[in-house]
């Protein structure tokens, strides 16, 4: 795998993963069908999940997320419509999604810190498009919002 300029590399200060790492999920599944889902916050990952937008869209935000096993896999399609997929900045991910008459965005694809969960995103994007991307989590492991400076 290539780096890329300008993607978001693990931060030094990221929570220890081990923390995220375990818990029961409880979905499986986002689908929207002429219209939207989201799925975020404080929620666990199941070890494959699956996301189907068809004429809609679907933001999947997984920075507070804790994962029931150390890989998950995200199926997701997107046919003639959007996703976007929200990473921790600390887990490693890898982007095998596809795109036909449509895109896919692999700017959140690299590698994560030791320990961390590692997200394999496998799809299709069908006349829509795939966008994925990292970000620091919304509230520190204490559960308290990070601080704006």
């Amino acid at each position: 795998m290539t780096s890329r300029p300008g993607r978001t590399r693990p931060t030094a200060g990221a929570a220890p993963a081990r923390r995220k790492i375990g818990g029961t999920p409880r979905f499986k599944l986002s689908l929207a069908i002429l219209g939207g889902a989201s799925r975020d916050g404080q929620w666990v990952v199941p070890p494959e999940y699956t996301a189907v937008a068809t004429l809609g869209g679907i933001k999947l935000d997984m920075r507070d997320a804790s994962f029931a096993e150390a890989e998950t896999v995200i199926k997701a399609v997107a046919v003639m419509g959007g996703m976007e997929i929200t990473v921790p900045e600390d887990a490693e991910v890898e982007v095998g999604a596809f795109g036909v008459m449509g895109g896919v965005d692999h700017g959140g694809e690299g590698p994560g810190a030791p320990g961390a969960p590692r997200i394999r995103i496998t799809g299709v994007a069908v006349m829509g498009g795939i966008e994925v991307k990292r970000a620091p989590a919304r509230r520190s492991s204490q559960g308290e919002l990070p601080s704006p400076g």
